[in-house]
């Protein structure tokens, strides 16, 4: 059981900066200027077109499921920040077509004021509605807020949903050494209780 305890303390400092905003802390309502702040990372919405994104049912589907942020599409930019910047990034969306190979929305990426770069969010799983994931691996350096810009099209709505973030990339001799003093202190563990049996 403390092996089992120290394993976890371990792995969790890996990853101690990893959250996930399932949109389950958003209250339902339009979330223009509306700020939610979940292990100890503030998340700022702006939508600078003034439509209403509310956090509403969405289905469960493969990238979103209920709740989540939902608005219509036609010339949409919804912007995130963060209180802290962010290495690592994903998301899922869904809009109100059917189908996949197209591209659902496009992401700037921000340091500041600085525009660090540019990602397509394609379709690629269509169940009830057309889904991607945007993933964001760091690439560009360290990201302080993203702009969602939806792709009109024939899409009448999209929703956004379990927005990950990391403030930074596990540095793999981290890693290795976390899990190094796990297997040390499980294979001690191991010939203590091989030498009590033996007794």
């Amino acid at each position: 059981m403390k092996i089992l305890a120290l394993t976890l303390v371990c792995l969790s400092s890996a990853w101690a900066t990893s959250i996930t905003l399932t949109m389950d802390e958003v209250p339902f309502q339009t979330v223009n200027g509306l700020d939610v702040t979940k292990g100890g990372i503030t998340f700022g919405f702006t939508d600078t077109t003034g439509a209403d994104y509310d956090a509403a049912d969405g289905g469960q589907e493969t990238y979103v499921q209920d709740p989540s942020i939902e608005g219509q599409t036609a010339g949409e930019l919804l912007t995130v920040n963060f209180s802290l910047p962010m290495y690592l990034i994903s998301f899922g969306m869904a809009d109100s077509t059917q189908g996949t190979g197209f591209v659902m929305a496009s992401v700037n990426f921000y340091n500041g004021a600085n525009l660090l770069g540019n990602q397509i969010l394609d379709a690629t799983v269509s169940n009830a509605f057309s889904q991607g994931e945007l993933v964001y691996l760091g690439n560009l350096g360290q990201v302080t807020s993203i702009q969602i810009t939806m792709n009109s099209g024939s899409a009448s709505a999209f929703a956004v949903d379990n927005l990950y973030v990391n403030t930074s990339l596990p540095e793999p001799s981290t890693l290795f050494s976390s899990f190094a003093g796990i297997a040390t202190l499980s294979w001690i563990a191991l010939r203590r209780r091989r030498s009590l049996r033996q007794s």
